[in-house]
C-alpha cells in the first residue's frame, strides 16, 4: 500500500502554528461553552464578587450582594453596596473585551498561519 503525501512539506514551524491556532479555537469554546450556562455562570460571578470583596473588608452578606446585582434594595453602608456594582459592571465589560480579543487574535493566527505556509 502505498501512502499519499500532500503536496507540500510540513514544517515545524507549520505544526506549532497549526496548535497555535487549535488553542485559540479551544479558549473561544470554552468562552463559548460560558454561554451555554447562564445561570451557573452568573451564581458563580456573585459568589466571586462577594468573595473578592469579603477579603477586602466588604461587610455584605452574599445574599446582599446577590440582591445588589438584581438591583434590589438592601441595608449596609454605600459603600459596599457601590463596590458591588462596581465590581459586577468591571465583569460585565471584561467579557466583552475578552471577546473580542479573543475573535481578533484567532483571526490573527489563521492569516498568519495562511501567510507562512504560502511564504514556504
Amino acid at each position: 500500500m502505498e501512502i499519499d503525501y500532500p503536496p507540500y512539506k510540513i514544517t515545524d514551524k507549520m505544526l506549532n502554528l497549526a496548535t497555535k491556532i487549535m488553542e485559540k479555537i479551544g479558549e473561544a469554546n470554552y468562552f463559548e461553552s460560558l454561554n451555554r450556562f447562564p445561570e451557573l455562570r452568573r451564581k458563580t460571578r456573585i459568589k466571586s464578587i462577594y468573595s473578592s470583596l469579603a477579603i477586602e473588608n466588604n461587610q455584605l452578606s452574599l445574599f446582599q450582594v446577590e440582591a445588589v446585582i438584581n438591583g434590589k434594595a438592601v441595608i449596609g453602608e454605600q459603600k459596599d453596596i457601590q463596590e458591588v456594582k462596581n465590581a459586577f459592571e468591571a465583569y460585565e465589560q471584561i467579557d466583552q473585551v475578552n471577546l473580542e480579543i479573543m475573535e481578533r487574535l484567532f483571526m490573527m493566527e489563521i492569516f498568519r498561519f495562511l501567510w507562512l505556509r504560502h511564504m514556504d
